[in-house]
C-alpha cells in the first residue's frame, strides 16, 4: 500500500506548479482506532486544521519537529489513505497559552474540551518519560491544510 502512495505522491507533485518536498512523512492523529477515524474526518472536512505535540516528548526521543512545507500523507484508523497534508504554520506555545480559536483548530469543540482531553493525555505522556504537565510545559503547534483528497 505504501508504494502505491509513494506513486500518488510522486505523480500529484509532478502535476503541480509549486515546490514540494520530496520527503512524505505518515501521519495519524489519535491513540485508538475509533479516534483515528473520527480525527482525520475531521481534517478531511476542514474542520480540524492543527495540532500540538510535547516539546519535551519530541526532545527525549530525538523526533524532528514539523517546519512549514513538510507534507503528510494522512491515514485513517484501518490505514486507508485520506490525503495529503502540508504544514503551513508552526510555532511553540506553553500549555497556558492555548486559545479558545487553537482549541477549535485542533477540532475541539470548546477550549474546556480541547484541556480535558490535552490535559490527561499530555500528562499520560511526560509519566512516561518521568515529567510532569504545567502551565509553563512547551507545545509543538502547527496547523496544515489538505492539498489532496485521495478518498
Amino acid at each position: 500500500m505504501l508504494d502505491n502512495i509513494a506513486d500518488e505522491w510522486e505523480t500529484f507533485r509532478d502535476a503541480h506548479k509549486y515546490s514540494l518536498p520530496e520527503d512524505l512523512t505518515v501521519l495519524q492523529f489519535g491513540n485508538t482506532i475509533e479516534m483515528a477515524n473520527e480525527l482525520g474526518a475531521l481534517v478531511m472536512k476542514g474542520q480540524k486544521i492543527a495540532t500540538s505535540s510535547l516539546v519535551q516528548l519530541n526532545d527525549y526521543y530525538n523526533r524532528k519537529s514539523s517546519q512549514v512545507g513538510d507534507c503528510y500523507v494522512l491515514m485513517n484508523g484501518t490505514q486507508e489513505c485520506l490525503g495529503f497534508l502540508q504544514v503551513v504554520q508552526t510555532e511553540t506555545r506553553i500549555f497556558s497559552d492555548i486559545t479558545q480559536q487553537f482549541a477549535e483548530e485542533e477540532g475541539d469543540e470548546s477550549f474546556e474540551n480541547w484541556l480535558t482531553i490535552h490535559q490527561a493525555y499530555y500528562q499520560h505522556q511526560l509519566t512516561l518519560i518521568d515529567d510532569v504537565l504545567g502551565p509553563e510545559t512547551k507545545l509543538h503547534c502547527e496547523w496544515f491544510k489538505v492539498i489532496c483528497d485521495l478518498r
